[in-house]
């Protein structure tokens, strides 16, 4: 049984674009790579508030997985899978500055690269 079936019944809460651009159109594209309709009824300026919306029963939102650290009771997650559901990430630093702590977590993160 695919949860996701009447996912258009349901009204979406989303963060709204300008305070998250990059998870708004991530959302809007696993919908989409779904082939399933949004019902975007309330966008919020942040996370903790559409748990907040969600936790209080107005309905469902597509948030990172990291939210079941800070879910209040009461709101259940479900994972997603697919190619939309994961973020590219990378890491910068200024190498002109030295600083030991930060050198050897890049060279543990390297390492462990090499090794999958």
């Amino acid at each position: 049984m695919n949860p996701l079936t009447d996912f258009h019944r349901f009204p979406l809460l989303q963060l709204e674009p300008s305070r998250g651009r990059g998870l708004s159109e991530q959302a809007l594209r696993f919908i989409a790579a779904q082939g399933l309709r949004a019902n975007v009824v309330q966008q919020a300026e942040d996370i903790q508030t559409l748990l907040a919306l969600v936790a209080a029963g107005i309905d469902v939102a597509l948030l990172p997985q990291s939210i079941a650290f800070i879910a209040p009771a009461g709101v259940d997650i479900l994972p997603l899978s697919g190619e939309q559901t994961q973020w590219q990430v990378g890491l910068a630093w200024n190498p002109q500055r030295p600083d030991v702590l930060r050198d050897n977590f890049i060279q543990g993160i390297l390492n462990s690269q090499r090794s999958v």
